[in-house]
């Protein structure tokens, strides 16, 4: 009895070691096929931490900030080519306005800082950024109450997180500027969140997205009325676009440097008359679906888009897939429907 117990407990001996064996195996086999799945995601997908126009995976709540373009400051605008977004809208009588989104970038100065429309309020909360202005229309004031919206005004603290350059030939109400540092610390002073957990608008990829099969866009000429053109010129060497006004070269300010994007959007949308509104204020059909263009490294292609109410995320289809942008800065153009889109 002995005997054949002795026996028992060696044969479990090898049948445990045996498991053992085949365990280890199991997680070796396994291991190795985890790390080549690794590898070959490595090899083909774009990873975040690679993206240099923004880090997305920061949680650093953005600053959008609204940038006066008028014709007096088309030679005094700062701090754009800082804006990892640029959102262009028209406003009354024929000009229009942009909605300058920072984030992680501190600029010298960002100037000039001008009055709200109510729809640039819908790409503040899309990118759940604080809204920065210099006085407002109407029906902005009404919809930053209403919506919610953490915003700060130059109107109320001027002098203290805003300034005038008063070195400037031009009319006192083209002079406004602010900086990042102080509107960050208007957003501690006022008690607003600094952090957020809104992932960023557009899908940004650290290899080329454009097929060289796509028609060339080596000139883009946006008119948005009869007075105005925002045109973009591309450049073979840094692959990106310059911009103009018109005709004008737009150049910083502050530093001098051209003003270049290397992604433009191209949305068509609809502006219609507020009704009675003595000013000729407008209201911007953005909610629904419609047409645009996506250009970038030259070239351009047909993209539709897609917003289901004011605070929702912006989709942007490529061939109803979700179209992915090149690294770099975006200027997202909201160009009248009736207008003619010329590129070259």
């Amino acid at each position: 009895m002995a005997k054949r117990g002795r026996k028992k407990k060696k044969g479990n001996t090898i049948s445990r070691f045996l498991f053992f064996i085949v365990f280890i195996a199991l997680i070796l086999g396994l291991c190795y096929y985890l790390l080549g799945i690794k590898r070959i995601q490595d090899m083909f997908m774009p990873k975040e931490e690679n993206i240099k126009i923004i880090d997305v995976n920061s949680n650093e709540r953005p600053i959008g900030i609204v940038i006066n373009n008028a014709s007096p400051v088309w030679n005094y605008q700062s701090g754009l080519n800082s804006a990892y977004i640029v959102y262009e809208m028209l406003a009354e009588g024929g000009i229009t306005r942009e909605l300058a989104i920072f984030k992680g970038k501190n600029p010298q100065k960002v100037a000039s800082v001008r009055s709200a429309r109510h729809y640039f309020l819908d790409y503040a909360l899309e990118n759940d950024a604080v809204f920065v202005h210099w006085g407002y229309s109407p029906q902005a004031k009404t919809d930053m109450n209403t919506l919610g919206i953490n915003h700060i005004d130059g109107l109320t603290y001027e002098n203290r997180y805003f300034f005038r350059d008063r070195n400037l030939n031009i009319a006192s109400e083209h002079t406004g500027y602010t900086t990042i540092s102080d509107i960050k610390r208007a957003i501690k002073d006022l008690d607003f969140k600094d952090t957020t957990n809104t992932k960023p608008v557009l899908d940004y990829s650290v290899n080329d997205v454009m097929d060289e099969e796509y028609e060339d866009a080596n000139r883009v000429k946006i008119p948005f009325s009869n007075s105005y053109t925002a045109s973009f010129v591309y450049n073979e060497e840094d692959k990106l676009y310059s911009k103009y006004q018109n005709d004008t070269l737009m150049k910083d300010y502050t530093t001098g440097e051209t003003i270049k994007t290397k992604n433009i959007i191209v949305l068509f949308v609809t502006y219609q008359g507020i009704y009675q509104d003595e000013k000729g204020r407008l209201n911007m059909q953005n909610i629904g679906t419609g047409d645009g263009k996506y250009i970038s490294n030259g070239k351009v292609v047909d993209i539709t888009w897609e917003k289901s109410y004011r605070g929702d995320t912006t989709v942007y289809f490529l061939d109803n897939k979700k179209l992915s942008v090149n690294d770099g800065n975006t200027y997202i153009e909201f160009m009248p429907s009736d207008e003619e889109l010329i590129i070259e």
